[in-house]
């Protein structure tokens, strides 16, 4: 007996499946590939990945200056990709999430920025880069008051501050700044008592 897919909906839907099955013989065939690729292949590619993420990185930040959102989210998206390349929890997945956050507050979506920070201060602190964490955390201070969580506003406010006074570094963050933001903002929270 010929097979003809097109006899009934069974042999249709079998051929889906096959085709389905076809896939994933495919992409597992992808992946043992670049499980069997060369040290120095990987670090090729990785290589490669690193100077696309710093190229579309830096693009993106170009046009979030010059508030060009939608281009600057593109390629925030692209960059992205590019550090996921470099694994999973690389430290340039975690400076693009927290670039992707300052488009989302340009955009006033502050709940996607508020997601993409806690991802940025997860990365940071698997990395243990206090900068990126510090940096981060101000940053979802910011989107705390905006959103009315002023308690979690305080909190953060609170955490960025203490780090920086037992710190020696600035981290490129303005503590004198951070105090006003925090004090102006404790105040406000007396007054309603």
């Amino acid at each position: 007996m010929k097979f003809n897919p097109f006899d009934n909906y069974l042999s249709l839907n079998s051929m889906f499946t096959y085709l389905k099955l076809c896939l994933v013989f495919l992409v597992f065939s992808l992946i043992l590939v670049g499980c069997q690729m060369s040290p120095s292949q990987k670090k090729a590619n990785l290589e490669k990945a690193s100077l696309d993420w710093s190229k579309l990185n830096h693009e993106g930040l170009l046009n979030l200056q010059k508030h060009n959102l939608s281009l600057a989210k593109g390629y925030f998206d692209q960059a992205r990709t590019a550090a996921s390349l470099c694994g999973p929890n690389d430290i340039r997945l975690g400076i693009t999430q927290n670039n992707l956050a300052g488009v989302y507050e340009a955009s006033q979506e502050y709940n996607e920025a508020i997601n993409a920070l806690y991802k940025t201060i997860e990365i940071a602190q698997i990395n243990k880069n206090e900068t990126l964490t510090l940096n981060a955390k101000y940053n979802l201070a910011r989107m705390m008051v905006k959103v009315g969580d002023v308690k979690m506003a305080l909190v953060l406010y609170k955490e960025v501050i203490q780090a920086l006074k037992s710190s020696n570094k600035a981290f490129g963050l303005n503590i004198r700044e951070i105090y006003n933001e925090y004090y102006d903002l404790y105040n406000k929270t007396q007054v309603k008592k």
